[in-house]
């Protein structure tokens, strides 16, 4: 039996699942968003939230699998649908923002009204971090608002909570929103800048949910013009798109950063230290390519950065073909014309052209203090292993993932380390023969690349490990 949405529902019908309207489920009054947010902190949403996401050991991972939690809360706004009918309070407050609907399937035995229900939200997802509400999409379920959120983002949420400051804040990119939560949260008067309209909408309901829109402008515009403005803050907040996209391909705003991937990079570190007022601290999460020395953009921000001090932290890499596997992952949507084994011949080609062996991952305090103090740390080690001596046989990857590089997560990667533990002999003599990864993969691994040519490029992270490889 088809399903029909119930028109008893209280409120307007939710749009449909696969809405991909930049304004669904998100453009309603600010006071039915302030309403919605303090039913779900009476219902402790985001205690459930942070609690199961404990339970399963992703601290900062946004977004949990269904069998995370049998509640039917959890189910419903962070799932996007369940079996069981939410409280009232709850379904009238999504109903007023068109965010909820009751659909009724066929025969069912044991229920009321001898049919089965499905209770739906829609316009977003929803989930929390450190006490804060937000929506955004859910990267295993049908897109509904545009609205990335990944583990960088609560990994610069954290950030931001751990950072003491006063007086106004920037937030260049805001995304869900939940970043410029975080800074108003601390009770900094927030302008929050995003290019993309969905991410707009976003972050006023985010900041709204939170009961913090007194304190947050919101404004869609360019980074790169927005910063060329005449406006002074005491903290600026980045995290940046800095994906590396050939002008051979199209990739969504949210990411994309260019074709060195530091377009939006320098135009955040070229201008804020113009930006900030005395004592003011920029704090952005940024990614370079590189070499084994190090990420490109660290010589860069030590020349804008001018009389005010740098503190930098290298958090993570990848090997760039792994960082462009992903890529090719998310830019298949764009690019329907264009085979797997095609866009990662363009992404090699481009990031060789460059001479992009890692991708990095890093965060930079810059501080206008006139000291001109200038700190660079590296802590993933990937220099230290691409130089040790071999004067031991290496050892096989470990089966124990809680280290895992961040970005690797996006591809399946399980396989493919089973595979590297199994083959790992082999792959080590490859290795000393050719110090090239490309030949290894090609010697030890071609039923796996022509199996499956994006996700098989998760083999470079694990055979980064051995002595000669980037």
């Amino acid at each position: 039996m088809r399903r029909q949405p119930d028109t008893s529902a209280p409120g307007p019908t939710a749009a449909s699942e696969n809405s991909s309207s930049p304004h669904s489920g998100g453009s309603g009054e600010p006071s039915h968003w302030i309403r919605l947010g303090q039913v779900l902190r009476d219902l402790d949403w985001a205690l459930r939230t942070e609690t199961y996401r404990h339970a399963v050991a992703t601290g900062h991972q946004p977004w949990l699998p269904a069998h995370a939690a049998a509640d039917a809360l959890f189910q419903l706004l962070h799932i996007g649908e369940s079996r069981s009918a939410p409280p009232p309070r709850l379904a009238g407050a999504l109903a007023d923002l068109g965010l909820f609907a009751r659909e009724v399937g066929g025969p069912a035995h044991g229920t009321h009204d001898g049919e089965s229900s499905r209770y739906r939200t829609a316009g977003h997802y929803f989930t929390a971090f450190r006490g804060m509400l937000t929506v955004a999409d859910h990267h295993d379920r049908p897109a509904r608002s545009g609205v990335y959120l990944g583990e960088d983002g609560l990994t610069f949420t954290d950030r931001l909570l751990s950072t003491h400051a006063e007086g106004t804040a920037l937030d260049i990119g805001s995304g869900s929103g939940l970043s410029t939560s975080a800074l108003a949260a601390r009770g900094l008067h927030t302008t929050a800048l995003d290019i993309s309209p969905s991410c707009v909408t976003a972050t006023a309901a985010t900041a709204a949910l939170n009961g913090l829109a007194d304190r947050v402008e919101v404004a869609q515009a360019d980074a790169t013009q927005a910063l060329e403005g005449s406006e002074r803050y005491d903290f600026i907040a980045s995290n940046p798109p800095g994906v590396v996209v050939p002008e051979t391909l199209r990739y969504g705003p949210g990411g994309n950063g260019g074709p060195d991937g530091l377009a939006v990079v320098r135009a955040v570190t070229g201008n804020a230290p113009r930006m900030l007022r005395n004592g003011g601290t920029l704090l952005m999460r940024f990614e370079s390519f590189g070499s084994l020395d190090g990420p490109t953009m660290l010589a860069e921000i030590s020349d804008h950065a001018g009389s005010a001090s740098v503190f930098v932290t290298v958090q993570s890499s990848l090997p760039m073909r792994t960082r462009s596997a992903l890529t090719a992952l998310r830019a298949g949507v764009h690019n329907p014309g264009l085979s797997a084994d095609e866009m990662l011949r363009r992404l090699d080609t481009h990031t060789d052209a460059l001479g992009a062996q890692r991708f990095y991952t890093c965060f930079l305090r810059l501080r206008r203090d006139g000291l001109a103090r200038r700190e660079a740390y590296d802590l993933t080690g990937v220099r230290r292993a691409a130089t040790q001596a071999d004067a031991q046989p290496p050892e096989p990857p470990g089966e124990d993932v809680s280290h895992l590089p961040p970005g690797l997560s996006g591809l399946d990667w399980r396989p493919h380390l089973r595979l590297v533990r199994d083959r790992w002999e082999d792959t080590v003599r490859a290795a000393r023969r050719h110090q090239d990864p490309d030949a290894v993969v090609a010697e030890v691994f071609q039923d796996a690349v022509e199996r499956d040519p994006i996700h098989s490029r998760s083999l470079y992270a694990f055979l980064s490990g051995l002595p000669g490889m980037p």
